[in-house]
């Protein structure tokens, strides 16, 4: 499940606060690390953003395909 099936199955209401801090961590590590290795993702939104787990807070940043190196 990515991210905005998750916000849509919850009706669109939001997130627990703890949830989406967890959620904000791991996305700001991951941009941190494409970063440190000068990739552009270029379609960072929820659909890009799967759990990992159901019931679980962690998530995988996906779809690469149109992303590229800082230098191209």
């Amino acid at each position: 499940m990515n991210l905005y099936e998750l916000i849509k199955s919850n009706g669109y209401y939001g997130l627990p606060l703890d949830l989406i801090r967890r959620f904000v961590l791991q996305l700001l590590n991951g941009v941190h690390f494409l970063h440190r290795q000068r990739i552009i993702h270029a379609d960072l939104k929820p659909e890009n953003i799967l759990l990992k787990e159901m019931n679980k807070s962690g998530i995988k940043i996906i779809d690469f395909g149109s992303s590229c190196l800082e230098n191209e």
